[in-house]
Formats: C-alpha cells, structure tokens, sequence
C-alpha cells in the first residue's frame, strides 16, 4: 500500500514538473515573433535577356489594352522589386489612393523627382518602408528597369539599418506622403519607348498602385518635363515620408 502511494506521489510531482517546462501558449507569445517582419531594402540589376525578349524595341502590333483593362496579377507581374514591409491591417490600400510622379530637377546623367500619394479614402492608413517599382511603356511594354531601394549598397549599411526600421507615415484622408526617386542612364529618346505608367507597391505581396504619367494628379503643371524613364533605365527609391511643406504649397497654387 505505501508502495503505491509513493508510486502515485512521485507520478503527480513528474506530471508537474512537465506542466512547468511546457513552452507558452500561442497566446502569450511576442507579437513580433509572429507577426511577418520588414525586408531590407535592396535592388535588382539588369534583367535576363530571356526576361526582356526580341520585342522590346518594337512598336505596338495590335491594339494595346489601356491600363485601367489590366489585371491585378498583370499590373504585379509589372513589378521590378517588390516593397519592403509587409502588408497589415492600418496600411494604405492602393484603391484607397491617388499617385503623381512629379520630375523636379536635372543634373548630368540624373533626375530628380518625387513620387507623391494622397490618401483619397474613408479613414486614415499608414504608408511604411520603402515601395516597390516597375514599369510599363507607351508600346505596353513591361519595363526592365535597374531599381534600387536606399540603402542597398555596401557603403550604405548604416542608412539601410535605419531605413529598415523607418516610422510609419500616417495619412488622414486627404493627406499626402511623399517617396523621393532619382533615375539615370539609358533615359528615353526619340528612338526609345517612353514610360507611360509608373507601378508603386505600398506593401510586400499587394497590388501596386498604377501612377499614370502625364495626366492631372494631385498637382497639375502643365510646363513640367515629362519623366524620361525608359525600359533600362536605373532608378532610385527613398522611403515612405511625410510631404514637406513645399509640396503642400505647390498643392495649394497648382493642384
């Protein structure tokens, strides 16, 4: 009989024992344990002459749809670099937003401008990171554009650690954020196809915004150069920020 119950005693103090080492339940753990985490920013290179085709340099041959007839999965296969932070539940959507690539400067070699989008919907989002970037010509041509998202150099490791890590952007509805982009080499030309609709992906895995170049946006310059980016041309993307109030200036006595 007391054999048993020291059987039974030491039973109960093993059963605890293993009760105190079980790991947490889902519920206790960490949220950034599980919640998908940022990308670093990064950049893509030349593409694959099997990814570019023979086509390239060709006009249209049929009729080419208009932009507003494209898919969601063919404005992503659009897509160069893909943005850097996960899509969650307070980011901006891309139906929810109207885009402008404005071109702000000339230097040898470079341009200057800045992408701006203002949040056209219902309720406040938030805008974090940096976007994703393709490209699609006036033929309908997907571009092969260079892109590079800030940071993604090795000289740059330390901007990349803080650009990783950006604050969000949050935009009540009618506020603007703005993501500054320079390109250069391989610009378009008389002989080259001419970007037509600029793709901005706000969030890892969404569907990229369609910017229509040369259309009335969020500003309206009708003496503004036309952004010169062609199918190789290398460009460069800066984070999700606040617009600065020169924008908002230029919003008021032009838009």
């Amino acid at each position: 009989m007391r054999g048993r119950r020291t059987a039974g005693l030491l039973a109960a103090a093993v059963l605890l024992a293993g009760c105190a080492a079980d790991p947490p339940d889902s519920d206790a753990t960490s949220e950034t344990a599980t919640s998908p985490q940022p990308n670093p920013p990064s950049s893509i290179g030349e593409a694959a002459e099997e990814e570019v085709g023979t086509d390239w340099k060709a006009g249209p041959t049929a009729p080419v749809p208009e932009e507003p007839e494209l898919s969601d999965q063919q404005r992503t296969e659009m897509l160069r670099l893909a943005a850097t932070h996960p899509h969650t539940e307070d980011s901006c959507e891309a139906a929810e937003l109207t885009g402008q690539l404005r071109y702000t400067d000339a230097a040898t070699g470079s341009r200057y401008g800045v992408v701006l989008l203002r949040n056209d919907g219902e309720a406040p989002c938030t805008l974090q990171g940096h976007p994703g970037l393709g490209g699609r010509g006036e033929h309908g041509h997907p571009f092969h554009i260079q892109v590079e998202q800030s940071g993604a150099t090795q000289a740059e490791q330390a901007e990349s650690a803080q650009a990783q890590h950006s604050p969000p952007v949050r935009l009540s509805p009618g506020d603007i954020a703005s993501a500054d982009i320079r390109w250069g080499s391989a610009l378009a030309g008389a002989e080259s196809e001419w970007i037509e609709t600029l793709y901005v992906q706000l969030t890892r895995g969404s569907t990229p915004l369609p910017v229509h170049i040369g259309e009335r946006g969020i500003i309206d310059d009708p003496d503004e150069p036309a952004p010169d980016i062609s199918t190789f041309t290398t460009v460069r993307i800066q984070p999700f920020e606040p617009v600065d109030q020169l924008w908002l200036q230029q919003v008021r006595e032009l838009g």
